[in-house]
């Protein structure tokens, strides 16, 4: 690094502590949110579902919502806030990175646990304060009405026979992709080939349409679907369904597999338990009322409560069963820093080799010091923003910290560190900081 004249480095270490405490005073310490006034809610609390509306857990939250605003279960409303998107990732990835006072709530299933072991995302229920399950949705095996395929033990020996050619609507990384991992480890050498259909629509849809050969429905989705076409071929329960007593189970037929669907709510991990716990007793009182469980026996809802020391044996089980099932291999995903590092080699390799070679005598109109001092601020400004990119993508540090660090160094090497201008640019950063964390966890609501 170069600098414009004599400049002080403690003065570059002041400017540097002034960002960080303008940026203390953004983000709250993680115990911020500690004590919980008595008082809660006081304001509506949103509940973000991490789906398009329409979809079985869009439909799991209304349900619930009425059922708490019909019986005054809570004093403040819920807002249901859809945020759909890559297997329901970005939704909780807003919500853990929310902040911890008990106002936003993440409603989602078994994907929670699925996405972190199929590497969508580096986290699972550990970095959420876990409140209750409340609901539980059978999962059958589904193919056409005129397919050849009998029965489960049939189609798993097609798989086996001819491996990678059955192919299988999943949604990747989802509890569809891992119920098919769990059929295929549990028969023999069957492999399926799994195809990236989409949520329950666009499965029945691609199976409808002869693009794939089998899928998974929830109970619910079959009921609605069979009437076109469609017939199951298993229920992946421990026992047969009092609503489906005809559809025998895979264990019946020799294939240890249970797989279900159940619906869990989530807090930013740093919740005070005195939030949780009044918003979880909100949840039990509502699935208790006879209202509540009309509608989920009309949706094929088993209505399942289980809370507290329960729930954690029961989310410790379940991660201990999908993390048997190794996925990973089968969804290989970018080096995405190592990528952006090769680009940023690629492109600031010619600057610096210009710098290296030996040129013939710069001409007249040309000033070899200021060539040299461009192409040197070129391939700083460069490894900055590869850098930059990097943090965001990777979650280094917060949004707003690495914005205001990238425009304080970026804005430095372009004025050549000169003093006059130092001050502004320590202005400028924390206030793109600031500004950038706003619009975009707060307006814009990106997952960044």
């Amino acid at each position: 690094m170069y600098f414009k004249g004599a400049f002080p480095r403690q003065w570059i270490a002041a400017y540097c502590l002034a960002i960080v405490c303008c940026l203390a005073c953004v983000w709250p310490l993680p115990g911020a949110y500690g004590k919980a006034p008595a008082a809660y809610p006081n304001r509506p609390i949103k509940v973000v579902v991490p789906f398009t509306p329409g979809g079985g857990s869009d439909t799991f939250a209304r349900i619930m919502k009425a059922a708490v605003e019909e019986h005054h279960l809570l004093p403040q409303p819920l807002v249901i806030i859809n945020v759909g998107g890559a297997s329901g990732t970005i939704g909780s990835r807003r919500v853990k990175n929310e902040k911890p006072d008990g106002y936003t709530v993440l409603l989602l299933h078994d994907a929670i646990l699925t996405a972190k072991y199929a590497a969508k995302v580096n986290y699972g229920p550990e970095a959420f304060r876990s409140v209750v399950a409340t609901g539980e949705s059978a999962m059958l095996v589904a193919v056409r009405d005129d397919s050849p395929f009998e029965s489960l033990p049939e189609m798993l020996e097609a798989a086996s026979r001819r491996p990678d050619e059955i192919t299988f609507a999943v949604n990747m990384g989802a509890p569809t992709h891992f119920a098919g991992l769990l059929l295929q480890r549990a028969y023999k050498k069957a492999r399926l080939r799994f195809v990236q259909s989409g949520d329950g629509p666009s499965r029945f849809a691609a199976l409808k349409g002869g693009h794939v050969a089998v899928t998974t429905f929830s109970l619910s989705e079959f009921d609605r679907f069979q009437a076109a076409g469609i017939r199951a071929l298993a229920i992946l329960s421990k026992q047969r369904h009092r609503h489906a007593p005809n559809i025998p189970t895979a264990r019946e037929q020799g294939v240890d597999v249970v797989q279900s669907i159940v619906h869990y709510w989530w807090m930013p991990k740093d919740t005070p338990s005195q939030r949780a716990d009044v918003f979880a007793q909100a949840l039990i009182a509502a699935m208790q009322t006879t209202s509540m469980r009309a509608t989920l026996e009309e949706f094929r809802i088993d209505p399942i409560v289980i809370s507290g020391d329960a729930l954690r044996r029961h989310l410790q089980q379940a991660n201990d069963e999908i993390a048997a099932v190794d996925s990973r291999a089968t969804l290989p995903l970018p080096n995405l820093p190592f990528w952006i590092g090769a680009l940023a080699l690629l492109t600031g390799a010619p600057v610096f080799w210009q710098r290296v070679r030996r040129r013939t005598p710069a001409t007249k109109q040309e000033n070899p010091s200021q060539t040299k001092k461009a192409r040197t601020m070129l391939a700083l400004c460069v490894l900055l923003v590869s850098l930059y990119a990097a943090s965001v993508t990777r979650h280094w540090a917060p949004l707003g910290a690495s914005t205001a660090l990238f425009v304080f160094l970026t804005g430095g090497v372009l004025s050549q560190w000169r003093r006059r201008q130092l001050p502004t640019l320590v202005v400028s950063a924390a206030a793109a900081g600031v500004v950038f964390h706003l619009l975009f966890t707060q307006l814009f609501v990106i997952d960044l």
